[in-house]
């Protein structure tokens, strides 16, 4: 398509079937032929889209040309039909297909015009939307017709949370006329729609902050679990209109309600708050193989521990309440912090930091590390008076057959 316009092209590629799909809509699969007059290259070919190699009769523009090489007979192959033209991105996906609804969806813009009042549409009237939804037309004969259907034109946005911003408009108008001579012009009219900043998600991580645990139960085989209890919510905070009778007197204030929505999380990160974790000494543990069932992505070093992918609240709680935190035996350590985060929207919107305090209680060992409270009869002697500093206290009984 050359038409100075931005295009979206998508391919899913099942050998030996090819489906091209040019802003959402599928065309007719073609075949690849991998066995046809043309000789394959010597070395790989570079990445290109829509390019393939083609034998030329003149040879002299073969040897002027950059996008040739030589076949097994030492003939060069030029390439050939590959994309003219800007890119705003490329990905390629390996390994799977994507069905029609997917690439549908992803060319479907989030926002865009619409005409939605098809019910008072005037007879002769005609309404035409793009697949994209960045132009829509209306042609009709009756000019009060025409406007009370312009009138109608809305633009939609069905994000929930939309990027803020100025959307610029132009409306172009095109007269037919009888006659030339008695033909108007009418010139473009250009405007906008501002779009505000949506009221922002906010995301709480709560649970239980401090806890001590034997160092037994933190060398177990899966350690202590560090959220056990973990709720994550995600509300949105907007104003409310504070409807008041004739008899109120006073001045409204900003009231604001919160309302809890279902969200999707993309990312949660634990880090440490402190030193690094030694690996010798200690560990953070995570169930693979939950997060691989839902493709989640994980990153674990020394300095922090991250969840990647987007998923619901209910499956990030469920996941991070498997976080254990194993100590080796033997190891001397008295207490660790961690830090906890999420985020949603690429990063967009983050949580509260939430901090877990973990206390290892060590048992004495009295062989080990005798005690050296010892009763005070061994260090007096009979007769002997308690120093001024002592009076009001009772000491240990100065019998002789005491002992310790």
């Amino acid at each position: 398509v050359c038409d100075d316009e931005w295009h979206h092209y998508a391919l899913n590629l099942e050998f030996p079937t090819v489906t091209l799909y040019a802003d959402g809509i599928s065309f007719d699969p073609a075949l690849i032929h991998d066995n046809g007059l043309i000789h394959p290259p010597r070395r790989e070919p570079a990445l290109m889209i829509g390019a393939c190699w083609t034998e030329e009769k003149n040879k002299e523009k073969e040897k002027g040309g950059d996008n040739s090489t030589d076949t097994t007979q030492g003939d060069p192959l030029p390439i050939h039909h590959y994309f003219h033209g800007y890119l705003a991105g490329f990905s390629v996906r390996s390994g799977r297909l994507e069905s029609r609804e997917v690439i549908e969806c992803l060319y479907a813009c989030r926002e865009g015009l619409d005409y939605r009042d098809f019910e008072s549409l005037g007879k002769g009237m005609k309404v035409h939307v793009n697949p994209s939804q960045s132009l829509l037309t209306l042609e009709g004969d009756d000019v009060e017709t025409f406007n009370h259907a312009l009138q109608h034109v809305a633009y939609m946005n069905t994000l929930r949370f939309a990027t803020p911003g100025v959307r610029p408009l132009r409306l172009t108008t095109a007269v037919k006329c009888f006659s030339e001579e008695s033909c108007v012009s009418i010139p473009e009219v250009e405007g906008y729609v501002v779009v505000l900043q949506p009221d922002a998600p906010q995301i709480l991580l709560s649970g239980t902050a401090h806890f001590a645990r034997p160092a037994v139960d933190f060398e177990g085989p899966e350690g202590i679990p560090l959220f056990p209890d973990l709720q994550i919510t995600c509300s949105i905070s907007h104003q409310v209109e504070v409807k008041k009778d004739e008899s109120w007197q006073g001045t409204v204030t900003d009231t604001r309600m919160s309302d809890e929505i279902v969200h999707n999380l993309d990312g949660c990160e634990i880090s440490l708050v402190g030193d690094d974790l030694d690996p010798e000494r200690e560990t953070l543990l995570l169930d693979m193989a939950s997060l691989q069932q839902r493709g989640l992505e994980l990153t674990n070093t020394s300095a922090y521990l991250t969840i990647a992918g987007v998923e619901s609240i209910t499956v990030y709680e469920e996941i991070l309440r498997q976080a254990h935190y194993r100590l080796r035996h033997g190891a001397a350590l008295y207490a660790r912090k961690f830090r906890l985060s999420c985020s949603e929207m690429n990063g967009r919107y983050s949580s509260n930091e939430f901090i877990v305090e973990v206390s290892v209680l060590h048992s004495m060992n009295r062989v080990a590390h005798p005690s050296h409270m010892l009763s005070s009869q061994q260090f007096l002697h009979r007769g002997h008076q308690p120093p001024p500093e002592m009076a009001g206290h009772s000491l240990a009984s100065s019998h002789r057959n005491s002992s310790t």
